[in-house]
């Protein structure tokens, strides 16, 4: 990394429905701060008023935190790059890696943010925009997660051929060459199928609460063993009729629906190519109960399995940031702000 760095500057990660601000200072967080406001508040009203509202009010509290410092610069990734975030970027082509994101940084400076100098780091999209029905299934997109990759991998001091598996609201599987680079990688709704299934459907009086108790390891392996020969929507209503069977409380049966579902995306995985020995290991984040169910079904594909916890992902996410920003053309020809 380059020695010229700031002293003190700010890593905005902004997603769909929030937006997390660290305040560092000389290489570690001094503060965090969050705020429930992301680019799905610039859809629903068509401006982009909410969500700086909400990024001013994380940078606020983050000050706050660290003694009213405020620093003048902050490095940026996520979907605050996408057409309802702040600035719209194209994706970067795969295969990118940690170079090709760096010459790809872009700086703007926000006057209604206080002056903000923001270093946004560009989404990375495998296959074209204009895909068409046939090349659809080899199309994904990526934002935010490509620079979480770059920071895990250097902090782990790994390298590829891997596989790095994010679980968030959508689940994203990368695949991760031998140089490093993002090559390729699907997406599923799988977050966000878990929580309307949980909320919306007549499984809410079967499943527990999201995020309650560990998993049952064999009603797990049931549960994808199901959905394989079954089928995803037909696994769902057996949970039903286990539950009216009575010998099964919702702790069990929330073990087979997580096996279940987590086994649908095991599938996709096997049907794009991303699994049988080509990347012999897998790294998890994101939504720490589920990842011993991933890690259970990966290393039964063979996979060996490293799960980072909330704070390493983290770490990861804002370590990426300096690795891409502090190494691209963007900002070195700044100099110090």
């Amino acid at each position: 990394m380059p020695h010229l760095t700031p002293q003190a500057f700010l890593a905005i990660d902004c997603g769909t429905t929030n937006t997390r601000v660290w305040l560092i200072r000389e290489g570690r967080a001094a503060a965090r701060a969050e705020a429930q406001a992301g680019v799905r508040d610039t859809a629903r009203t068509g401006s982009l008023d909410t969500l700086k509202t909400g990024i001013r009010k994380a940078i606020e509290r983050a000050s706050g935190q660290a003694g009213g410092e405020r620093p003048g610069v902050a490095l940026a990734a996520g979907m605050i790059t996408s057409d309802l975030g702040l600035v719209e970027l194209p994706h970067l082509a795969a295969p990118a890696g940690r170079d090709d994101l760096a010459r790809a940084v872009e700086r703007v400076v926000f006057s209604d943010l206080d002056g903000l100098a923001v270093y946004f780091v560009r989404g990375v999209r495998t296959g074209d925009v204009h895909c068409g029905l046939e090349r659809a299934p080899d199309t994904d997109i990526i934002r935010g997660e490509e620079t979480e990759v770059i920071g895990a991998l250097d902090a782990l001091s790994l390298s590829g051929p891997l596989l790095y598996v994010h679980l968030g609201s959508h689940t994203k599987v990368i695949r991760v060459d031998e140089q490093n680079r993002i090559a390729g990688g699907i997406t599923t709704l799988a977050g966000e199928l878990d929580h309307v299934v949980r909320t919306e459907t007549i499984l809410s009086s079967v499943l527990p609460p999201e995020g309650t108790g560990p998993h049952d390891e064999e009603l797990v392996r049931t549960g994808a063993d199901w959905s394989e020969k079954y089928g995803l929507s037909r696994t769902f209503f057996l949970l039903r009729v286990l539950e009216q069977s009575g010998d099964y409380g919702r702790e069990q049966l929330g073990s087979v629906f997580a096996g279940a579902l987590a086994s649908a995306d095991i599938q996709a995985m096997r049907g794009h190519g991303l699994l049988g020995g080509r990347e012999p290991k897998a790294i998890l984040s994101g939504r720490p109960r589920l990842q011993s169910v991933w890690t259970f079904l990966l290393e039964r594909e063979g996979l060996s399995v490293t799960a980072l916890s909330a704070d390493e992902t983290e770490r990861a996410f804002v370590t990426g940031l300096q690795e891409i920003v502090f190494n691209s053309p963007a900002f070195t020809e700044m100099g110090r702000e």
